[in-house]
């Protein structure tokens, strides 16, 4: 009778123990399965205001690039391997309204357009101002409504010197556009003086922030 007890007990736990396994493994399938409708819409990318500025960024500089919406870490990268986890988790979750680069992708400006029905922290304003400082990338804000000449924000964007070209007459600019962009870039390159050493492999491997570019040569810094 003792030992009936005893196997029956056994049986017992054996099938809740099965019981359990089936159950847990059931939830998980249950889990990982995707919904068939997800209830997600598109919308626009850009703000009434933000709009407004990609507009007017596109004609102050048609031969340059303006590309919105981008985090630091994607042109940005880390010059050292310590600490790397860190760093990407202090500079991934920042981004910027709009860059202004040269055709080949080198930002020289970033803009960022200021809500205000959501400014940004302080905290973040002071993470983002540092980690472009440190790239010489120059940063703008622009107050929501704030719609600046073109004029204007030539000289936000490039500074006097740099913008100046682009106040010539349209005939001497159209024949001569490609030798603007040359010395736009002359001119900006000419001022930087160090060059980073960027490593190639990184224990964390996250996005191009930490690796290096094996396909883009390394170009010194662009001075604010």
């Amino acid at each position: 009778m003792a030992v009936y007890s005893v196997l029956l007990a056994l049986w017992g736990a054996a099938a809740a123990v099965a019981v359990g396994t089936v159950v847990v493994w059931w939830r998980r399938r249950r889990a990982r399965r995707l919904p068939e409708i997800w209830p997600l819409a598109g919308r626009k990318v850009f703000s009434t205001h933000e709009e407004q500025l990609y507009g007017l960024l596109r004609a102050a500089f048609p031969d340059l690039a303006v590309l919105s919406k981008l985090p630091l870490t994607r042109f940005m990268r880390l010059t050292a391997k310590k600490n790397a986890e860190f760093w990407f988790d202090l500079v991934s979750p920042l981004y910027v309204s709009f860059a202004v680069c040269l055709p080949n992708g080198r930002v020289l400006t970033v803009i960022d357009c200021e809500r205000a029905n959501a400014p940004a922290s302080r905290s973040a304003q002071s993470l983002k101002r540092r980690a472009l400082r440190s790239c010489h990338i120059r940063y703008v804000r622009i107050d929501d409504g704030v719609i600046p000449t073109i004029k204007a924000l030539r000289q936000m964007v490039l500074g006097a010197a740099e913008s100046a070209y682009y106040e010539g007459p349209q005939s001497v600019r159209s024949a001569e556009l490609a030798t603007a962009r040359q010395h736009l870039e002359k001119a900006v390159q000419g001022r930087r003086t160090e060059r980073d050493v960027w490593y190639r492999d990184s224990i964390v491997n996250k996005d191009s922030f930490l690796r290096r570019d094996s396909h883009a040569p390394v170009e010194p810094d662009i001075p604010v």
